[in-house]
């Protein structure tokens, strides 16, 4: 799996990141006994700071 990770800066003291995790939206099964376990599918973040 990969991740990717971005980061911005948009005018002095205001940051962006945006992050993305499965990037390539892969899914792997993990069998445990009599159950499977499925991994998170692609989830995408972002977020907006602003620090005074």
């Amino acid at each position: 799996m990969f991740d990717a990770a971005f980061n911005y800066q948009i005018a002095k003291d205001t940051d962006l990141a945006v992050n993305v995790s499965n990037l390539l939206d892969e899914q792997h099964v993990v069998g445990s006994g009599t159950a499977d376990y499925y991994n998170p599918g692609r989830e995408l973040t972002a977020k907006l700071s602003y620090s005074w």
